[in-house]
């Protein structure tokens, strides 16, 4: 239970540190271009398996850590040559410090302030900070399929059964991939189901493109399956048009969301 808990604050650390710029890292130098897409298959409760249409976006890298991720909706229609509509574009630049949302039908743009890459903390920082005050002492952070992490006030034995193993390196769509999985096993008396289930999570990262997943695959034995993969990676400079608002588009700045003061809190809305 320790090990689970240690890995949900590895994930809000860099969800803390690093999130704000989206699925891509904006890495310097590690151009790139791909296509993503989500498959999803959904297990019925009569046992009948559902696959749903993909979910398409495009992502794009350039030399100076700039990224843009479009977003595509497939039309609910019979015919089976439906294609892709792109829904919105959204533009990070983190060296000017702003995020732009694009709306192509609308031919509007609402841009938002973004941390600039210099003032975005280490995750790992991040990380020791959250984990001093939640867990108290760490002496070293394990990788999944290590040693366990030393840590205070929270019982191993509470979780269900997990294993976690190194899957090694293998190429995957020209590039190099580092994998792993980690299995976790629910006993019927430990849930609120009357049958216990196993989920079995696996993901491929690229040290080439600046650790950024070519490949995901969940499975859950009483729900389904959930995999997204890159592909027609393009480890080449993008076309620098790509990371500009365009000049017929309408422009709005919208500022950061603040939190109410305690005075504030509760009050209805207006």
């Amino acid at each position: 239970m320790r090990v689970k808990f240690f890995i949900l604050i590895v994930f809000a650390a860099a969800n803390l540190a690093r999130g704000q710029y989206g699925p891509i890292q904006p890495h310097p130098g590690m151009p790139f271009s791909a296509d993503h897409i989500l498959t999803q298959v959904q297990i019925l409760p009569d046992g009948r398996r559902i696959t749903l249409p993909d979910q398409i976006s495009k992502h794009y890298r350039n030399s100076l850590g700039l990224t843009r991720l479009d977003m595509y909706v497939t039309p609910v229609s019979g015919a089976k040559s439906a294609q892709p509509v792109i829904m919105n574009i959204t533009i990070f630049d983190p060296i000017n410090g702003a995020r732009y949302l694009l709306n192509p039908n609308k031919k509007s743009a609402l841009k938002f302030p973004l941390p600039k890459r210099s003032e975005v903390p280490n995750p790992l920082d991040v990380l020791a900070a959250v984990a001093g005050i939640l867990m108290g002492p760490v002496e070293q952070a394990s990788a999944p399929g290590t040693a366990p992490i030393s840590g205070h006030g929270v019982d191993e034995s509470e979780g269900p059964p997990s294993q976690n193993e190194s899957l090694g390196t293998k190429t995957i769509e020209g590039v190099t991939a580092v994998g792993r999985r980690t299995t976790m096993t629910y006993t019927a008396d430990k849930t609120n189901n009357n049958r216990g289930f196993v989920t079995i999570s696996e993901a491929w990262e690229s040290p080439e493109l600046g650790m950024m997943m070519v490949l995901t695959k969940h499975s859950d034995s009483r729900s389904g399956e959930l995999t997204t993969r890159l592909t027609n990676i393009r480890r080449t400079e993008p076309d620098p048009s790509l990371f500009v608002v365009p000049a017929d588009y309408t422009m709005e700045e919208r500022p950061v969301p603040t939190a109410p003061s305690s005075g504030q809190r509760g009050a209805p809305a207006r």
